[in-house]
């Protein structure tokens, strides 16, 4: 596990999880706020670098 994981994990670790299931029967961990937390999390990596 990456440093990358290791921070979104730990900054998501308390957002609830609204219980939700895809087309498959598959329950869908990954809601909204998760995906912007990553995307910002890689931005802001992205940004510290080019500095």
């Amino acid at each position: 596990m990456g440093v990358f994981s290791k921070i979104v994990n730990r900054l998501t670790a308390d957002i609830e999880v609204p219980f939700a299931l895809d087309k498959d029967m598959m329950r869908i961990d990954d809601t909204e706020v998760h995906k912007s937390v990553r995307e910002r999390t890689c931005k802001q990596s992205y940004t510290c670098r080019l500095l």
